[in-house]
């Protein structure tokens, strides 16, 4: 079975993130403008996250194998890079940023293990929860998939209004699953209901449009109000991105040939997800503060999917390089495209058995 539509979404979460984040670096010089692309594309993690949920309806190897097999092979090739990008990010802020370097071998594990060392490593440990909890609902049939979206919200609300608090403990409950299980069941659920999302009616289109206005709407006059860019986490966070979640996958289940550009993102994805906060680094120390903003975000956001396609694609060349970049995912999915004669290199990406 054929799903292009998730080849596409995983490119468009990808450019998503990278336009995300380099906006940050000029939220000072022009902040409405770094707020409006910012929360504009808050929905970029949610689809990746929901990426997952969708792919995961589709594993053969959980009907076919033991948790331990399942979840190893997801580790495997998930927590090396993970790791390896831990220790990258954590050497560039303690010698470009001047961080402590006296903070302990304990507490080096605690920030790599979490994911500290830089702000987007969080969904690596997220997405092995997620993994572990939906992996028995789908294995032993635990929850059909509306009972398993309505947990799925249920818990994350009940995250945001009782337990925000534990963010004075913990310092950042995005590690914990209720905080985007949300995306992840919204995945989950249109992987076993394709027909939802690929021939949806009038009104859930109307509805799901509606509300992604409204999200994003509140989301940049909250945001302009308050003068700073509003937290991932935030309840209209989870309005507009479970509704572009929606609305993503139907545009790009309309499209009936992945562009050539788009399927080698999607195909290095994960690297990009990676690195793209050191690429965006070192562009910002090479680019001189005089370049128009436009000019300035414009390179930083092609000059950083560039780069980091570079890094991905020349670590996927090295022998167990994937271990340290992350798996292409025309490798990932090599274990279930089932290759057709007038399928291309790049279009392979998404061709998966159900």
């Amino acid at each position: 079975m054929h799903y292009s539509e998730i080849a596409i979404a995983r490119a468009i979460a990808c450019i998503g993130v990278v336009i995300l984040h380099a906006g940050f670096p000029i939220f000072e010089v022009n902040k409405i403008l770094s707020i409006t692309f910012s929360e504009l594309f808050r929905f970029s993690t949610p689809l990746y996250v929901a990426i997952s949920g969708f792919l995961i309806t589709k594993s053969s190897q959980i009907k076919e194998g033991s948790f331990i097999s399942f979840i190893g092979k997801k580790a495997k090739y998930l927590v090396p890079p993970f790791l390896f990008w831990g220790v990258i990010y954590l050497a560039e802020y303690i010698v470009f940023y001047g961080g402590n370097i006296n903070i302990g071998y304990e507490k080096v594990a605690n920030i790599l293990l979490l994911g500290q060392s830089k702000g987007h490593l969080y969904f690596v440990p997220l997405i092995i929860q997620l993994y572990i909890i939906y992996y028995f609902i789908k294995r032993y049939n635990l929850l059909n998939s509306i009972n398993g979206l309505c947990v799925g919200i249920f818990l994350t609300f009940v995250w945001y209004l009782s337990f925000d608090q534990l963010t004075l403990i913990i310092g950042d409950p995005r590690l914990f699953f209720p905080s985007i299980i949300f995306s992840f069941a919204i995945g989950y659920y249109l992987g076993e209901n394709n027909e939802v999302f690929k021939k949806p009616s009038f009104n859930l289109l109307f509805v799901a449009s509606f509300m992604a206005v409204c999200g994003l709407s509140s989301l940049i006059v909250g945001s302009i109000i308050g003068q700073t860019i509003m937290p991932t986490w935030h309840v209209f966070s989870l309005v507009y991105g479970g509704s572009m979640i929606f609305l993503i996958l139907f545009a790009c289940s309309k499209v009936k040939k992945v562009p050539a550009i788009i399927s080698k993102i999607s195909r290095y994805s994960f690297s990009i997800y990676l690195s793209h906060w050191i690429c965006l680094d070192i562009l910002n120390l090479l680019l001189p503060n005089t370049l128009f903003v436009g000019v300035r975000y414009t390179v930083l956001v092609l000059g950083t999917l560039f780069l980091a396609y570079v890094i991905g694609f020349l670590g996927n060349l090295l022998p167990y390089g994937y271990y340290l970049v992350g798996r292409s995912a025309e490798t990932l999915l090599k274990s279930t495209i089932k290759p057709s004669a007038s399928v291309g290199r790049f279009r392979q990406v998404g061709r998966v058995k159900a």
